[in-house]
């Protein structure tokens, strides 16, 4: 999914009128969770402005696990709104999302050894 796909989608899925720059935030905040998962070092984190260029760049996560993007921005949209229902709904959604995209990215090797242990240790 590319970023500007990741707009578009929530946009549509969950109607809001905040500004592109404010829903990339969020975003942003997600893309630097997964790459710190990953052991990426926070010098070569991948961020997103809204240029044309970043628009047009894939997120980390692929299909078909790239819900993920769309359940965290629609919770940050009903957090926002003060829709708690919702978020909670939204939130739930997300973490399965993010616990199926952690197990995934650890069965790939695309996760640095410094998590081996923490993951094994939360599903026990």
């Amino acid at each position: 999914m590319k970023v500007r796909e990741a707009l578009q989608q929530v946009k549509e899925e969950k109607p809001h009128s905040f500004a592109n720059e404010f829903v990339l935030r969020w975003l942003n905040e997600l893309e630097q969770r997964v790459q710190e998962y990953m052991g990426i070092s926070r010098e070569e984190w991948e961020t997103y402005t809204t240029s044309d260029g970043d628009l047009e760049k894939d997120l980390i996560v692929e299909p078909p696990y790239d819900s993920l993007y769309i359940s965290w921005l629609k919770a940050k949209i009903d957090y926002v709104n003060e829709e708690f229902e919702a978020y909670a709904n939204h939130q739930a959604q997300f973490k399965a999302e993010w616990e199926e995209v952690k197990i995934k990215l650890y069965q790939n090797g695309m996760v640095s050894s410094k998590w081996d242990n923490a993951r094994f240790r939360n599903v026990y």
